[in-house]
């Protein structure tokens, strides 16, 4: 009878190796502020014109309406078939935008007449030496007249400046081969558009312009009197003052009185400085 044994065999383990936990601490990470650049846009402005500096804005400009009648006057009393009804300025779009312009957007009405018609504006902002003409869009039949009155917009581009514009326009009306102007009465709709005020250094900057532009013009350079020449410089190895001098050998003040002055003495000289007396 024989006994298996099973010879069991330890093995070393592997020593204890602690293992070091790193903490974890919050990272921060700053950026330079010159990195950091704000833009503000408006609602109307479309994504593209962030990209531009310096937008121009139609709400910075001021409009003001010359010889206008009332709307009361204006819609009520007038037999014209044309009637002009009311002016803003708005925002234009990226393209306006980049060709530095704004709109002035105005409202008419018309007769409806017949249903091919033409609203025409003819404008100006030279006194009428030059002018354009622009048509208007059909926007709306008018219900509270029985569809009587049809709407129309139209719009002007305004450039962008830094001076005060007059715009002067009137409506032309076009329908059945006829013609119907609204031109307030021949004073024509007269509107004023004022730049907002600028800043200094634009002040300065446009002042240095003008002088520029003046300087192109007239010369300067020679005034119409001329300067007197200016004295020779003197010499500095030559002295200020030279003395007099004299080779004569110098008289005394007896030798000079009796030389140079007379008087009318019967027997000697007198020496005074009052006057001689009178002999008789």
């Amino acid at each position: 009878m024989s006994f298996y044994s099973k010879r069991i065999v330890l093995k070393r383990s592997i020593p204890y190796q602690p293992i070091h936990k790193q903490d974890n601490k919050k990272k921060s990470v700053r950026f330079s502020p010159d990195l950091e650049q704000t833009t503000y846009f408006y609602k109307t402005q479309p994504p593209k014109a962030i990209h531009i500096k310096d937008v121009i804005r139609a709400e910075d400009y001021t409009m003001t309406q010359i010889n206008w009648p009332n709307k009361t006057r204006l819609l009520l009393y007038n037999d014209n078939k044309i009637r002009m009804e009311q002016i803003q300025l708005i925002d234009g779009d990226y393209q306006d935008i980049e060709r530095n312009q704004f709109m002035m957007e105005g409202r008419c009405r018309a007769l409806n007449i017949s249903y091919q018609k033409t609203i025409s504006v003819r404008y100006t902002f030279d006194l009428w030496s030059t002018y354009h003409e622009t048509d208007s869009v059909f926007k709306e039949s008018i219900a509270s007249t029985s569809n009587t009155w049809d709407r129309f917009t139209f719009t002007i581009p305004i450039q962008a400046s830094n001076q005060v514009q007059t715009v002067y326009f009137a409506l032309r009306y076009t329908v059945d081969g006829q013609e119907y102007w609204d031109n307030n009465n021949g004073l024509n709709y007269q509107i004023i558009i004022t730049p907002p005020p600028l800043p200094l250094h634009e002040k300065e900057k446009e002042q240095q312009q003008k002088i520029k532009k003046l300087s192109k013009r007239y010369d300067f350079s020679h005034s119409y009197y001329s300067p007197p020449p200016s004295p020779p410089i003197t010499p500095t190895d030559l002295p200020l003052y030279t003395p007099f001098q004299d080779n004569k050998t110098e008289l005394s003040y007896t030798d000079f009185v009796n030389k140079y002055c007379f008087y009318n003495s019967h027997s000697s000289l007198i020496y005074s400085t009052s006057p001689s007396a009178v002999f008789t």
